[in-house]
Protein backbone atom coordinates (compact mmCIF):
# COMPACT_ATOMS: atom_id res chain seq x y z
CA UNK A 1 0.00 0.00 0.00
CA UNK A 2 1.04 3.08 -0.96
CA UNK A 3 2.25 5.77 2.02
CA UNK A 4 2.76 9.15 2.15
CA UNK A 5 6.31 8.52 2.82
CA UNK A 6 7.00 5.95 0.09
CA UNK A 7 8.78 7.94 -3.09
CA UNK A 8 6.76 6.09 -5.57
CA UNK A 9 3.24 7.16 -3.96
CA UNK A 10 0.57 9.56 -6.04
CA UNK A 11 0.72 11.80 -3.45
CA UNK A 12 4.82 11.92 -3.46
CA UNK A 13 4.87 12.07 -7.47
CA UNK A 14 1.95 15.10 -6.71
CA UNK A 15 4.57 17.15 -4.75
CA UNK A 16 8.10 16.36 -7.23
CA UNK A 17 8.04 19.30 -9.10
CA UNK A 18 7.93 21.89 -6.32
CA UNK A 19 10.82 19.67 -4.66
CA UNK A 20 12.67 19.40 -7.79
CA UNK A 21 12.29 23.71 -7.94
CA UNK A 22 13.36 23.87 -4.50
CA UNK A 23 16.54 21.68 -4.50
CA UNK A 24 18.40 23.81 -6.91
CA UNK A 25 18.77 25.96 -9.50
CA UNK A 26 17.39 24.48 -13.52
CA UNK A 27 19.75 23.99 -15.77
CA UNK A 28 19.96 27.07 -18.20
CA UNK A 29 19.33 27.21 -21.76
CA UNK A 30 23.38 27.54 -22.81
CA UNK A 31 24.58 24.73 -20.22
CA UNK A 32 26.76 27.04 -17.71
CA UNK A 33 25.95 25.88 -14.77
CA UNK A 34 25.83 22.08 -15.65
CA UNK A 35 28.73 21.44 -12.99
CA UNK A 36 26.56 22.37 -10.18
CA UNK A 37 23.22 21.30 -11.61
CA UNK A 38 24.27 17.79 -12.29
CA UNK A 39 25.67 17.69 -8.33
CA UNK A 40 22.20 18.92 -7.35
CA UNK A 41 20.18 17.20 -9.30
CA UNK A 42 21.94 14.04 -8.51
CA UNK A 43 22.04 14.56 -4.74
CA UNK A 44 18.03 14.86 -4.77
CA UNK A 45 18.14 11.60 -6.64
CA UNK A 46 20.26 10.05 -3.64
CA UNK A 47 18.04 11.42 -0.72
CA UNK A 48 14.76 10.29 -2.74
CA UNK A 49 15.53 6.91 -3.48
CA UNK A 50 17.81 5.93 -0.74
CA UNK A 51 20.43 4.79 -2.97
CA UNK A 52 24.14 6.40 -3.42
CA UNK A 53 25.03 6.21 -7.42
CA UNK A 54 21.40 5.54 -8.33
CA UNK A 55 22.40 6.23 -12.32
CA UNK A 56 25.30 4.49 -12.35
CA UNK A 57 23.25 1.11 -12.15
CA UNK A 58 22.38 -0.26 -15.38
CA UNK A 59 20.29 -2.33 -14.65
CA UNK A 60 18.00 -0.18 -12.50
CA UNK A 61 15.26 0.71 -15.58
CA UNK A 62 14.65 -2.99 -16.26
CA UNK A 63 14.42 -3.96 -12.87
CA UNK A 64 12.08 -1.00 -11.48
CA UNK A 65 10.22 0.63 -14.61
CA UNK A 66 7.85 2.75 -11.94
CA UNK A 67 11.08 4.16 -9.83
CA UNK A 68 13.29 4.77 -13.08
CA UNK A 69 10.35 6.93 -14.65
CA UNK A 70 9.99 9.20 -11.60
CA UNK A 71 13.78 9.55 -11.18
CA UNK A 72 13.48 10.10 -15.04
CA UNK A 73 10.74 13.27 -14.00
CA UNK A 74 13.20 14.58 -11.77
CA UNK A 75 15.66 15.22 -14.30
CA UNK A 76 12.66 16.32 -17.23
CA UNK A 77 11.57 18.89 -14.91
CA UNK A 78 15.17 20.36 -13.88
CA UNK A 79 16.03 21.26 -16.90
CA UNK A 80 14.63 23.66 -19.72
CA UNK A 81 11.43 22.64 -22.24
CA UNK A 82 14.26 22.16 -25.52
CA UNK A 83 16.32 20.10 -23.88
CA UNK A 84 13.51 17.90 -22.10
CA UNK A 85 12.33 17.46 -25.98
CA UNK A 86 15.44 15.06 -26.50
CA UNK A 87 15.28 12.96 -23.72
CA UNK A 88 13.97 9.29 -23.34
CA UNK A 89 14.79 5.92 -22.19
CA UNK A 90 15.48 5.63 -18.93
CA UNK A 91 16.64 8.01 -15.95
CA UNK A 92 20.57 7.29 -16.95
CA UNK A 93 19.77 7.57 -20.69
CA UNK A 94 18.42 10.68 -20.07
CA UNK A 95 21.40 12.02 -18.04
CA UNK A 96 23.98 10.98 -20.73
CA UNK A 97 22.18 12.63 -23.26
CA UNK A 98 22.27 16.01 -21.18
CA UNK A 99 26.18 15.24 -20.37
CA UNK A 100 26.77 14.95 -23.84
CA UNK A 101 25.05 18.23 -24.53
CA UNK A 102 26.78 20.05 -22.45
CA UNK A 103 29.48 18.63 -20.37
CA UNK A 104 33.01 18.96 -21.58
CA UNK A 105 36.11 17.34 -19.93
CA UNK A 106 38.51 19.47 -18.45
CA UNK A 107 42.11 18.67 -18.36
CA UNK A 108 42.73 21.31 -15.63
CA UNK A 109 40.33 19.74 -13.92
CA UNK A 110 41.91 16.58 -14.31
CA UNK A 111 45.31 17.34 -12.89
CA UNK A 112 43.63 19.23 -9.70
CA UNK A 113 41.60 16.17 -8.75
CA UNK A 114 45.04 14.00 -9.09
CA UNK A 115 46.50 16.26 -6.96
CA UNK A 116 44.02 16.14 -4.43
CA UNK A 117 44.27 12.57 -4.28
CA UNK A 118 47.69 12.52 -4.08
CA UNK A 119 47.79 14.67 -1.21
CA UNK A 120 45.36 12.35 0.53
CA UNK A 121 47.35 10.76 3.64
CA UNK A 122 46.62 8.34 5.81
CA UNK A 123 47.51 10.24 9.31
CA UNK A 124 47.93 8.92 12.96
CA UNK A 125 44.52 8.33 14.33
CA UNK A 126 42.76 9.34 11.16
CA UNK A 127 39.95 5.64 10.35
CA UNK A 128 41.01 3.29 7.73
CA UNK A 129 37.54 3.35 6.27
CA UNK A 130 37.55 7.42 6.05
CA UNK A 131 40.97 7.51 4.63
CA UNK A 132 40.00 4.70 2.04
CA UNK A 133 36.94 6.16 1.02
CA UNK A 134 38.58 9.33 0.53
CA UNK A 135 41.16 8.09 -2.22
CA UNK A 136 37.87 6.32 -3.77
CA UNK A 137 36.30 9.73 -4.09
CA UNK A 138 38.74 11.41 -5.81
CA UNK A 139 38.70 8.06 -8.23
CA UNK A 140 35.60 8.89 -8.70
CA UNK A 141 35.68 12.19 -9.28
CA UNK A 142 38.17 11.30 -11.96
CA UNK A 143 36.11 9.08 -13.30
CA UNK A 144 33.07 11.16 -13.66
CA UNK A 145 35.06 13.98 -15.20
CA UNK A 146 36.16 11.41 -18.53
CA UNK A 147 39.53 10.92 -17.21
CA UNK A 148 40.65 7.84 -19.81
CA UNK A 149 42.15 5.17 -17.23
CA UNK A 150 44.55 3.25 -19.11
CA UNK A 151 48.11 3.25 -19.09
CA UNK A 152 48.74 5.85 -21.42
CA UNK A 153 46.46 8.08 -20.16
CA UNK A 154 48.13 7.37 -16.66
CA UNK A 155 51.32 8.12 -18.07
CA UNK A 156 49.86 11.56 -19.80
CA UNK A 157 49.26 12.56 -16.02
CA UNK A 158 51.84 11.62 -14.56
CA UNK A 159 54.05 13.76 -17.33
CA UNK A 160 51.49 16.60 -16.53
CA UNK A 161 52.62 16.45 -12.43
CA UNK A 162 55.55 16.60 -12.42
CA UNK A 163 55.26 19.91 -14.02
CA UNK A 164 56.32 23.14 -12.15
CA UNK A 165 53.81 26.49 -12.09
CA UNK A 166 55.29 28.04 -15.10
CA UNK A 167 54.07 25.34 -17.19
CA UNK A 168 50.34 26.48 -16.69
CA UNK A 169 49.89 26.85 -21.22
CA UNK A 170 50.25 23.16 -20.94
CA UNK A 171 46.50 22.01 -19.39
CA UNK A 172 45.39 25.51 -21.70
CA UNK A 173 46.59 23.41 -25.33
CA UNK A 174 45.19 20.31 -23.46
CA UNK A 175 41.89 21.80 -22.45
CA UNK A 176 41.45 23.16 -26.15
CA UNK A 177 41.97 19.81 -27.52
CA UNK A 178 39.49 18.26 -25.14
CA UNK A 179 36.97 21.19 -26.02
CA UNK A 180 37.63 20.13 -29.76
CA UNK A 181 36.99 16.21 -29.58
CA UNK A 182 35.72 15.31 -25.90
CA UNK A 183 35.33 11.93 -26.76
CA UNK A 184 39.06 11.47 -27.55
CA UNK A 185 41.04 11.33 -24.44
CA UNK A 186 44.03 13.14 -24.21
CA UNK A 187 47.08 10.61 -25.12
CA UNK A 188 51.18 11.03 -23.46
CA UNK A 189 52.05 11.76 -26.79
CA UNK A 190 49.75 15.14 -26.60
CA UNK A 191 51.00 15.73 -23.30
CA UNK A 192 55.01 15.44 -23.92
CA UNK A 193 53.99 17.77 -27.15
CA UNK A 194 52.31 20.18 -25.03
CA UNK A 195 55.14 20.27 -22.64
CA UNK A 196 57.63 20.89 -25.34
CA UNK A 197 56.02 23.20 -27.23
CA UNK A 198 55.69 25.17 -24.01
CA UNK A 199 59.28 24.77 -23.06
CA UNK A 200 60.44 25.91 -26.88
CA UNK A 201 58.36 29.25 -26.48
CA UNK A 202 60.18 29.89 -22.85
CA UNK A 203 63.29 29.83 -24.63
CA UNK A 204 61.63 32.04 -27.32
CA UNK A 205 60.60 34.71 -24.58
CA UNK A 206 63.45 34.46 -22.19
CA UNK A 207 66.57 33.34 -24.57
CA UNK A 208 67.61 30.91 -22.06
CA UNK A 209 66.62 27.14 -21.51
CA UNK A 210 65.77 25.07 -18.75
CA UNK A 211 68.55 24.52 -16.38
CA UNK A 212 69.85 21.28 -16.75
CA UNK A 213 69.30 19.12 -13.73
CA UNK A 214 72.68 17.45 -12.08
CA UNK A 215 71.61 14.30 -13.23
CA UNK A 216 72.43 15.52 -17.20
CA UNK A 217 75.47 16.88 -16.09
CA UNK A 218 79.29 15.02 -17.05
CA UNK A 219 81.33 16.38 -14.59
CA UNK A 220 84.26 14.75 -16.30
CA UNK A 221 83.88 16.18 -19.52
CA UNK A 222 86.73 18.50 -20.34
CA UNK A 223 85.45 22.24 -21.48
CA UNK A 224 86.97 24.03 -24.16
CA UNK A 225 87.08 27.43 -23.61
CA UNK A 226 87.44 30.28 -26.24
CA UNK A 227 90.77 30.80 -27.69
CA UNK A 228 92.38 33.89 -26.03
CA UNK A 229 90.20 34.20 -23.37
CA UNK A 230 91.53 34.26 -19.88
CA UNK A 231 89.97 32.18 -16.70
CA UNK A 232 90.35 33.92 -13.24
CA UNK A 233 91.25 31.92 -10.44
CA UNK A 234 91.32 32.38 -6.80
CA UNK A 235 95.30 33.87 -6.49
CA UNK A 236 96.35 32.90 -9.72
CA UNK A 237 95.35 33.13 -13.44
CA UNK A 238 94.62 29.74 -15.90
CA UNK A 239 95.59 30.51 -19.41
CA UNK A 240 94.99 27.63 -22.03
Amino acid sequence: MDSDHDWKSPKFQAALSTMVKNAGDRLTDDGSNYADWEYRVKRLIETVTGRDNYLDDETTYARDPRGDRIVFSIIDLSVPTDVGRRLSGSARSAMATIRAMFFFPSRSAHITTWKEALDIKLTDGMDIGTYLRRVEAKVLDLDRAGFAWSKDGVLGALYQLGLGSGYVNVSTILNAQLRAHPDRPVSAREVEEAIRAESQERVSNTGTADLPTFGTLDLNATTTAAPGRSHTLSRGTYRP
